[in-house]
């Protein structure tokens, strides 16, 4: 029996604040002796968290065993005091905004 899968195209969309969406064009291919079966730009799609991966952010800031985590503090309830334990912990808030803004936004924050 022979099996061959090609990936003809792959991309990832972000579609919660910890969840991350992978879709893969394929082309897939199964030969033995009288049968051929063959499914072509079949796509396939699944759901990611990335709830406890390593955080490449803080990896380059030099810690080393940061992963993703969502904040305790709401909204409403974020500000100056609980922003420096909000940093310190490495962690995200969830919000309308996609993850990675919020980062962004909270990092240029703290440079100033």
């Amino acid at each position: 029996m022979d099996i061959n899968v090609s990936i003809k195209n792959a991309w990832i969309n972000q579609t919660g604040p910890f969840i991350t969406e992978v879709h893969l064009i394929t082309d897939i291919v199964l030969r033995d002796r009288d049968i051929l079966w063959n499914q072509t730009d079949r796509e396939i799609i699944t759901d990611i968290s990335i709830h406890g991966l390593t955080d490449p952010l803080y990896f380059k800031l030099g810690i080393y065993n940061s992963t993703f985590k969502e904040t305790l503090f709401k909204r409403p309830a974020f500000n100056t005091t609980n922003f420096e334990i909000f940093l310190n912990n490495s962690e995200y808030i969830v919000s309308q905004q996609k993850m990675f803004q919020e980062k962004y936004q909270a990092n240029q924050l703290s440079d100033q």
